[in-house]
């Protein structure tokens, strides 16, 4: 995980956007691109007077899975329940022609908004019919861009995340030529390559 968090988000960092069951799921079990609908009708967290062109994000180089994990997990409730993340690359958010701007909150200093172009007007004021599908087509650009990280693969990448970081304090007390660094070195990729194998079986 990258350490002491910047205020500017570079284009190779990741995103997770939550995921809910059953909201953002359509009946095959797929993600909809409604997982990344603003919600129009709330006020604009920068404008109250405007209507809200935002999504919440986590900036996963920065916070980690396990964090991401807690996080979303403390959001579920009766009539939401957690299933895992939209993984998004900056760049490719970017490339689409929406924008991000970083916003960390109480419960979340890793948090930012991926920012909507198409939405630029009062509360008092509806999406016409171009600005809906416009809204629409960004949508679904943002979800074909990302991978969808299931709560169990989840799950699993932050145990993996936690194994690599004690197995980086246990190397760091011992010498760089020693054996021992490599054989730990390399623990957390076997892990990896075997999680991806079952995976794919």
């Amino acid at each position: 995980m990258r350490k002491n968090v910047n205020a500017v988000i570079d284009d190779d960092e990741r995103l997770l956007r939550t995921a809910f069951s059953p909201m953002h799921f359509n009946h095959k079990g797929k993600l909809r691109p409604s997982c990344l609908k603003p919600m129009t009708k709330e006020p604009d967290e920068d404008d109250s007077s405007r209507m809200n062109n935002k999504i919440s994000v986590t900036r996963l180089d920065y916070a980690g899975w396990n964090f991401c994990l807690t996080h979303a997990k403390s959001h579920q409730s009766e009539v939401k329940t957690f299933k895992g993340f939209l993984k998004l690359l900056v760049g490719k958010v970017r490339s689409i022609g929406t924008q991000l701007q970083y916003k960390p909150t109480e419960d979340n200093p890793f948090h930012a908004n991926i920012v909507f172009s198409e939405i630029d007007k009062s509360r008092e004021d509806e999406l016409d019919e171009l600005e809906t599908a416009s809204l629409q087509a960004t949508m679904r650009k943002l979800l074909e861009s990302g991978e969808y990280v299931s709560d169990e693969e989840a799950e699993e990448l932050s145990k993996l995340e936690a194994l690599e970081d004690t197995e980086t304090i246990e190397v760091s007390s011992k010498g760089i030529g020693n054996k021992t660094f490599q054989e730990k070195r390399q623990a957390p990729f076997m892990k990896l390559i075997d999680f991806l194998n079952r995976l794919l079986k």
